[in-house]
């Protein structure tokens, strides 16, 4: 086999370089501060990649296979990348980079190479895994191919590492889940260890930048199934989430669980619509064969320009009470999470000037009947948020609250409840 029909083996098999392979494209090269590593026996070869990558990246030097693992595995600094030459005196580029893999998995490291005899096709197409790629040297724009599979492979890397530290997560709440259930189901006693383990996921609500909040909640049973969290979204901006899970009780505060984790792991905070197709998407496949859903409201809100992003999977409308006492609700913009795998949620805008603020809360507040089997209702909730305004959000949310549950009386509430409130200052 020459050294052109490997070469369209494995460009065969990646599949991602396209047009023919005399073409040279722009590339757009990694951010300044990422570590690449280069390995080469010829200090005339590390000389040359030195000054073209230099201007991108920060380069570690290694001047063969032994140094190359040696300073992988000591450096303090992250690697992102590595440039590894193949044919080396000792140890091969072949066998250093297997010894690196053992140590990162995800590390991409990219081979220069002739395809020499003396590295059969099968070495070097058993190690292709997607993030292991390769450059010939001499050939026409090599400089190009070595940026164009270098951005790759950090690229991919990232991707993985993400996934990698969120299934770590996952795999830590359902740990966590587990435990409770079990102590649940053999000590009915220890029922207060997975109440302060619910508790414990609910968001953390205080001032933020440009914002003043309050949120309040009651399960009709010890546990349930709606959910508040509070986001820091960069160092001006909050996410504000309020959900409701179908159903009560112990499996509904199961899946606020799973909510929390994927919250934790996601990285479209600052994109209210994303963010919810991206929950859906992870809870889709729980949610859905239990005949599972949930609602919810998620918000991003500016503290410096009082512009607020939202987006709504089937929840209750937003409602906007304005520092004149004007009224503004904002309603759903998409189905609930876990009805369809491929959400669509529309993303939309308002804004939230001084003395303003935006009310989210779940169906329990206004649909659990009183000693009559009547219900508050959505409308007079409403009315009543505006009849107890107040400058001082926590003591006009805890106003509100308290009104709801009295309204309610002795009865037991029949639905969880929940409300939280955002005021611009």
């Amino acid at each position: 086999m020459t050294e052109g029909d490997l070469f369209d083996r494995l460009r065969a098999l990646r599949g991602r370089l396209k047009g023919p392979m005399d073409s040279v494209e722009p590339v757009q090269t990694e951010p300044v501060g990422r570590t690449v590593m280069l390995v080469d026996d010829d200090e005339d070869n590390l000389s040359v990649m030195t000054r073209h990558l230099g201007r991108h990246y920060e380069l570690i030097a290694c001047r063969s296979g032994e140094d190359a693992v040696r300073e992988f595995m000591g450096s303090v600094t992250a690697v992102s990348a590595v440039v590894m030459d193949i044919r080396m005196p000792e140890m091969s580029g072949l066998r250093a980079a297997r010894l690196i893999r053992d140590n990162d998995p995800y590390v991409p490291i990219v081979f220069r190479t002739g395809f020499s005899d003396e590295y059969p096709e099968d070495e070097i197409l058993n190690m292709y895994d997607g993030t292991v790629d390769y450059v010939t040297k001499g050939q026409r724009g090599h400089d190009v191919y070595l940026d164009r599979a270098l951005s790759r492979g950090i690229k991919s890397y990232d991707v993985l590492r993400r996934l990698d530290d969120s299934n770590q997560r996952l795999k830590e709440y359902d740990v966590r889940l587990q435990t409770v259930v079990e102590q649940l189901i053999t000590h009915e006693k220890n029922l207060q260890t997975a109440v302060d383990f619910q508790e414990s996921l609910l968001g953390s609500v205080g001032d933020r930048p440009g914002f003043r909040m309050a949120a309040l909640h009651r399960f009709c049973e010890q546990m349930g199934g709606d959910f508040y969290d509070v986001i820091k979204v960069g160092a001006r901006k909050t996410g504000v989430l309020v959900a409701d899970v179908s159903g009560h009780g112990i499996p509904a505060a199961l899946m606020t669980g799973m909510l929390k984790a994927q919250i934790e792991a996601t990285d479209k905070a600052d994109e209210p619509a994303e963010f919810l197709k991206q929950i859906n998407l992870n809870l889709f496949p729980t949610l859905e064969p239990r005949e599972k859903f949930l609602t919810a409201a998620y918000a991003v809100a500016d503290g410096d320009t009082g512009e607020v992003q939202y987006a709504s999977a089937g929840h209750n409308p937003i409602t906007l009470i304005h520092a004149d006492g004007s009224l503004e609700e904002h309603g759903s913009t998409g189905l609930p999470v876990g009805t369809i795998g491929d959400l669509q949620i529309e993303q939309r805008a308002f804004m939230l000037g001084k003395g303003d603020s935006m009310w989210a809360y779940t169906d329990g507040l206004f649909e659990s009947p009183n000693g009559s089997d009547e219900r508050l209702g959505r409308q007079r909730l409403v009315d009543l948020i505006c009849d107890c305004r107040t400058d001082d959000i926590q003591n006009w949310a805890g106003t509100v609250f308290l009104e709801c549950e009295q309204f309610v009386g002795s009865r037991p509430i029949a639905d969880d409840m929940t409300i939280l409130s955002l005021m611009a200052v």
